[in-house]
């Protein structure tokens, strides 16, 4: 056999192969995810999938399933128990049920994070004036169980009972939010409603109910979110690790943890970049699931005597895959698009540890020699790297450049001091943390002096921008899209569900000025951007403009996150262009 000759990537290739899957649930015998790109062609829409079978759509054509609740959406579809599939679109709280195309109004402002409850659906509805539970029938009457001033989410049943989240505006759910449990009365409010778990400095996430009547949710009162379970009198703790078994919570539907038939818990544990399949008894004992990936997302689902997961790998994309946990062996419910496919050479991770601090280092071939590097610092900031093969890397180490992923201080799955570290420190500590792994990567041999950059999006591409920010920087030059600029400017125009975390984050954080500006700087931007208005970097581009020609803005018709095919096209081929300018010639 011969084997093609390694060749750069077309960034229209990597594009059309993007394919993203999120919210696995099982129900009725089946396996469900939320798949964008690949065969829906860009849009997002059911796909369910049984071992054996091939993955079929099964979401009304023409209609994209999304939830625009609390910003970032999640928990945009649910399996009710007689089989149908309820689903949400993005601009109205308005529900659509599988086999009938008018929309089942449940009132004003948008809906999402639905979940079954036996034929019906519950969910969260979001409006001007706060949060209520809804709980929507087979035949589309809508009930209002509560309503808040207050964030909602996570509704889940057992009976006439009911456990939910709750968060007030000055903090995030991370950082500050309460587990409550109350009864359905016979007029179908919530009544007797108790606090079960948030402290003042405690995050409680993911509750989920036992057949037995045990709600099982996760903690970080101790430091690190572990599984703690409540029998209706008391809390106990059920794990002890340093690790991280829930995320923060960016979007609804997370399930980091689910419930075996034999009382067993399998769940996802986090220690840095590391993620890893576990499963504990009912005493708390733990043992690992041996698997071969790098990462796992936050959706796991017990079903028929499997475990469904969605899991990458440095080479894979992610995949829905099924796991015997016992045996342990595994099953791939939808196919990965593995890197040496298309001709380009395999790309290889390595992990690094620089001053304390995680990163993961991604080239493709051997190391022979100092590489063109982009150092990345990932968005949210409350957020982590994943160490999987993204159209990022994939386009840009298939064109001779390294990609090196940093895991700042303020990134998650380390804990909830590390996690915090970042407030009132932004601007700082990621400036500090990303410029060390830079100096570290040239100073080793890895990165060449002249031509090592820091890109970042959102949070990141403020990172990004003040790494340059500076006369001695290390990097040649800086790529921001979807940028924040001012963090102050930004406490006023983010969303109400970030509104606290920008205020905290903004503490002392300095705008990007353009006479501080050491070195060149390109700017992706869309114009439909709600979270971080283009209207906050134009003046930014302008003023950079005026001191050098170096400097670009590109405006893109997309909103937070250039991820659309076309869009990313624009965006990949921009950058790497700048980069070719600095450099006096494309690089690959």
């Amino acid at each position: 056999m011969t084997l093609q000759p390694a060749q750069p990537l077309d960034a229209r290739v990597v594009a059309s192969d993007r394919t993203t899957l999120d919210h696995l649930v099982h129900a009725g015998g089946g396996f469900y995810w939320l798949e964008a790109g690949g065969r829906s062609g860009g849009e997002a829409v059911v796909v369910r999938a049984e071992p054996g079978h091939v993955p079929a759509v099964v979401s009304v054509p023409g209609v994209e399933i999304a939830s625009g609740l609390h910003s970032y959406g999640g928990g945009a579809y649910a399996i009710a128990g007689d089989g149908a599939l309820w689903f949400t679109t993005t601009d109205k709280a308005a529900l659509y049920r599988r086999g009938h195309r008018e929309l089942v109004e449940v009132g004003i402002g948008v809906i999402g994070d639905l979940v079954a409850d036996g034929d019906a659906v519950l969910g969260v509805r979001e409006d001007a004036d706060g949060d209520a539970l809804v709980q929507v029938g087979p035949d589309g009457r809508t009930v209002e169980l509560m309503r808040a001033t207050a964030h909602l989410s996570s509704p889940t049943r057992s009976g006439q009972r009911i456990a939910w989240l709750q968060w007030d505006d000055e903090h995030m759910p991370w950082d500050r939010c309460g587990l409550w449990v109350g009864q359905i009365g016979p007029d179908g409010n919530l009544v007797d409603a108790q606090l079960v778990a948030g402290l003042p400095e405690e995050a409680a996430a993911q509750p989920r109910w036992a057949p037995d009547g045990t709600l099982y949710f996760a903690s970080d009162r101790a430091g690190w979110w572990n599984l703690y379970r409540w029998d209706g009198h008391r809390v106990a703790r059920l794990t002890d690790t340093a690790g991280e078994q829930a995320v923060a919570h960016w979007e609804h539907g997370y399930r980091t943890f689910d419930l075996l038939p034999d009382g067993r818990i399998v769940v996802i544990t986090q220690r840095g970049a590391s993620q890893r399949l576990e499963v504990v008894s009912p005493t708390g004992r733990t043992e690992v699931v041996p698997l071969p990936y790098s990462s796992i997302k936050p959706y796991l689902a017990v079903g028929d005597g499997a475990v469904g997961i969605i899991a990458a790998t440095p080479v894979t994309s992610p995949a829905a895959v099924l796991v015997n946990i016992d045996t342990p062996t595994t099953t791939p419910l939808s196919t990965p698009a593995h890197e040496p496919l298309d001709g380009s050479a395999p790309v290889r991770s390595e992990p690094l540890v620089v001053g304390g601090i995680c990163a993961t280092l991604y080239r493709a071939g051997p190391r022979d020699a100092p590489l063109p590097t982009i150092v990345r610092a990932h968005p949210g900031p409350t957020y982590n790297m994943q160490v999987r093969v993204d159209a990022h890397i994939r386009y840009f180490t298939s064109h001779g450049f390294a990609v090196v992923d940093v895991d700042y201080r303020g990134s998650t799955g380390y804990g909830r001091a590390f996690r915090q570290s970042l407030y009132g420190h932004w601007g700082c500590y990621d400036v500090e943390d990303c410029t060390a792994v830079a100096r570290w990567l040239i100073k080793e041999g890895y990165a060449r002096g002249d031509a090592t950059f820091i890109a970042g999006a959102s949070a990141g591409g403020y990172t990004a921008m003040r790494c340059v920010s500076r006369n001695d920087s290390p990097f040649a030059g800086a790529v921001a899209s979807s940028a924040i600029a001012d963090p102050q400017r930004w406490t006023t125009t983010v969303p109400r569900f970030q509104r606290a975390h920008a205020k905290a984050l903004a503490i002392g954080a300095e705008p990007v000025a353009a006479d501080t500006i050491a070195r060149p700087v390109l700017l992706l931007h869309g114009t439909r951007d709600a979270v971080a208005p283009i209207d906050d970097v134009r003046p930014l581009a302008a003023a950079l403009r005026g001191r050098s020609g170096e400097h670009q803005l590109v405006e893109l018709d997309a909103g937070h996150g250039l991820t659309a095919p076309a869009t990313l096209v624009t965006a990949l081929e921009a950058e790497h262009a700048f980069y070719g300018r600095r450099l006096g010639s494309p690089v690959g």
